[in-house]
């Protein structure tokens, strides 16, 4: 134990010092610190140089069983990239005009595993600056191919003066095969805006500003993974429909800041969670009415703080079934629009609890599995898998596999 929170107190201090320069008498003290760790440890830890590479190999023998220290191994790697400036990707392919086109799906395939270079030659803490947000690394960073899907993408929730197109709504009704027109969708809307107050929308990334978040979705994968600690850790954490906390907080955690939910899974929010609404057929909006805020039935409570309420707007939800997923399936699941919006809205994505657990089903980690090779229905599960894959294989999000 003494030896874990040495190594603990040694890459903590090392990372809160490269957020700024590091004065002096500050140096002197970590390399005092990082001398008494190797004393512990019977390794040679003279100076900053000397330690840097040996943490990987620190942090692989103290017991990557442990979550926290596994949070510990990731925030080092992000660390480590902030370096050197990540190269981004060239793009080999012209358009007519002479801009470089976009990376295709298949050159993002190509993309290798291994990350940035490093270059310790010189005693320098100072990281690169972002231009677009605070993070040790912002999501936008880097890779063109991935900036352009984000600046092509509609607003991921509705906005105010919902000025969706007539084409994109007669997509989103073909999820259900609703007969209502565009005007009374038009008009409903109205209605919904009419209950919200009025809020700031404010998703765009700032130079001033490091939202990191938990995606934490509901695959049996993690039952047993103890992922709970670093869960809690992120600013953000977003939970989708039933997914409960209670009874397993050592895996999944126990905090909520948002909660996307549709009626069918509804459940009662505390005043502090946003609700991020998933409305998939005209009936969802004539829901939300009857369920948030002044319902005209004193006796009936408010399903959520009607003051945190995001709707996610139906065009952003045609643009992930048709540029994200290549219309795969028949449209896109809860989960991975939840991961599409969380890149719009978040500098850097963890991704909890996707896939399949150890024994290839596509099970919840709250449900006992009723069959076996339990599969992912109507929507194309192993194909958005693949895709969260490869954004974590181009370092735009942490993928945790679980257990």
């Amino acid at each position: 134990m003494l030896y874990q929170l040495v190594v603990a107190g040694v890459l903590f201090y090392a990372v809160v010092c490269r957020g700024s320069s590091t004065a002096k008498k500050d140096s002197s003290r970590l390399e005092k610190l990082i001398r008494k760790a190797g004393s512990v440890v019977s390794m040679k830890l003279d100076t900053l140089v000397t330690v840097v590479p040996s943490c990987n190999d620190l942090l692989e023998g103290v017991g990557s069983h442990s979550p926290v220290l596994q949070g510990m191994k990731e925030v080092w790697r992000r660390s480590r990239l902030q370096t050197s400036r990540p190269p981004e990707y060239k793009r080999p392919r012209k358009t007519n005009g002479g801009a470089a086109a976009p990376l295709s799906r298949e050159e993002l395939r190509r993309v290798p595993d291994e990350g940035p270079s490093w270059n310790l030659s010189v005693y320098s803490f100072g990281p690169w600056k972002s231009s677009f947000c605070s993070c040790l690394k912002c999501i936008r960073d880097g890779d063109p191919w991935f900036r352009e899907q984000i600046d092509a993408s509609p607003e991921p929730f509705l906005p105010r003066k919902h000025s969706i197109s007539e084409n994109d709504f007669l997509w989103w009704k073909k999820i259900k095969q609703e007969e209502y027109d565009f005007a009374f969708f038009n008009a409903t809307v109205d209605k919904v805006f009419e209950m919200l107050p009025i809020i700031s929308e404010d998703v765009e990334p700032r130079p001033d500003r490091c939202r990191i978040c938990a995606v934490v979705g509901n695959s049996g994968n993690l039952n047993g993974s103890r992922y709970g600690p670093l869960i809690d850790l992120h600013d953000f954490v977003i939970r989708m429909n039933y997914g409960p906390t209670r009874g397993f907080e050592v895996d999944v955690g126990t905090k909520t800041t948002h909660r996307v939910m549709y009626p069918e899974t509804a459940s009662l929010l505390d005043h502090t969670t946003h609700l991020v609404f998933f409305p998939f057929k005209m009936e969802d909006f004539l829901w939300l009415l009857e369920n948030v805020g002044e319902n005209g039935d004193l006796n009936k409570q408010s399903l959520a703080n009607k003051n945190l309420v995001r709707i996610l707007n139906p065009a952003f939800m045609k643009h992930v079934h048709q540029v994200w997923l290549q219309q795969k399936g028949a449209y896109p699941s809860t989960g991975f629009m939840t991961l599409a919006f969380s890149l719009m809205i978040c500098d850097e994505v963890s991704v909890f609890g996707f896939g399949a657990d150890s024994d290839g089903n596509w099970g919840h980690y709250f449900e006992k599995i009723k069959e076996e090779n339990f599969g992912t229905g109507y929507h194309p599960g192993i194909y958005e898998y693949n895709l969260i894959q490869q954004l974590h294989k181009i370092q735009k999000i942490t993928l945790y596999k679980g257990h």
